[in-house]
């Protein structure tokens, strides 16, 4: 869930993270960028960015208003199986 309760972000195999709207159920916006598997999403405490951890053995970090993707990591020899923020989100 984002920090408001507002949105509910996930990913899938299909290479991608959805955004989905938590009363409605509707999908809000589709992103893309990974090469695999999605395997963990999770906003950041203030809202305003989406971490992903994929298959494809990197980390991105997603404006979550625009989809825009604002950083990758790469590094990781294997599936990147979880992301997390600091309860702060310095990190």
């Amino acid at each position: 869930y984002s920090p408001d309760g507002a949105h509910i972000a996930s990913g899938s195999s299909d290479k991608s993270i959805k955004i989905w709207d938590a009363v409605t159920g509707n999908c809000l916006k589709t992103w893309t960028g990974h090469t695999a598997t999605v395997r963990s999403v999770a906003y950041s405490p203030d809202g305003a960015h989406i971490a992903s951890g994929s298959s494809d053995k990197s980390i991105k970090i997603w404006d979550a208003v625009t989809g825009n993707c604002l950083k990758t990591w790469t590094g990781h020899t294997a599936t990147v199986r979880s992301v997390a923020y600091s309860p702060d989100g310095a990190h």
